[in-house]
């Protein structure tokens, strides 16, 4: 193997590993807005506006869930892509 093709894997290797901490600092981010909403809502009894916060907060974890993967997919794709093209 060339330095050049060895320097490309290292390459490749790097942005699959930042791609997976992006990924997992998201879901990170997005069970703490769900759960931070299912406390809310445990507690609505004693405030009131607790309720329509925690819906909220839990609306916005699954978006934003949701949005994590579809681009966490997406992006493995083109990796996999460019790395079929230039090996």
């Amino acid at each position: 193997m060339s330095k050049e093709a060895i320097n490309t894997g290292l390459a490749f290797k790097r942005t699959e590993l930042a791609r997976d901490r992006t990924a997992l600092a998201m879901i990170r981010t997005s069970l703490a807005l769900i759960l931070a909403g299912v406390a809310f809502i445990g507690f609505s009894d004693k405030v009131l506006w607790f309720y329509p916060s925690g819906i909220i907060a839990i609306s916005i974890g699954l978006i934003f869930l949701f949005v994590t993967a579809k681009h966490f997919f997406k992006q493995s794709n083109e990796l996999k892509n460019l790395m079929g093209k230039s090996l």
